[in-house]
């Protein structure tokens, strides 16, 4: 018995006083225990599986501060109350954002 005990893992969980809420009208329907529900809630799912991997997100990740940096250039230049000059970084901005779009989609496909 003691053996059993020492494999399994704990973990404590914290739940808004809405989300417990519902746990307890849940268990209330169908009388199972809240962590009984838990389990059941989650490994009865198909297993999750990370969207992009490890490198993939890194160049997500780069592009987006790529277009973060071109928007601030923007703001920069509309902010000074230049009305014009700002036209190729607002470009660059939107092929950034294409180029990030055409990598997902042919990495995941269209969603």
């Amino acid at each position: 018995m003691d053996e059993i005990l020492k494999t399994k893992k704990r973990s404590t969980v914290r739940f808004t006083e809405e989300e417990f809420a519902q746990l307890k009208i849940d268990v209330e329907i169908t009388g199972l225990s809240i962590p009984k529900l838990l389990k059941l809630s989650h490994f009865s799912k198909k297993k999750l599986r990370l969207l992009l991997a490890a490198e993939e997100r890194h160049q997500v990740c780069t592009e987006l501060r790529r277009i973060g940096n071109n928007i601030n250039q923007i703001a920069r230049c509309v902010n000074s109350g230049a009305l014009e000059g700002w036209y190729s970084e607002f470009q660059d901005a939107l092929k950034a954002i294409s180029e990030l779009q055409q990598m997902l989609a042919g990495v995941h496909g269209l969603r």
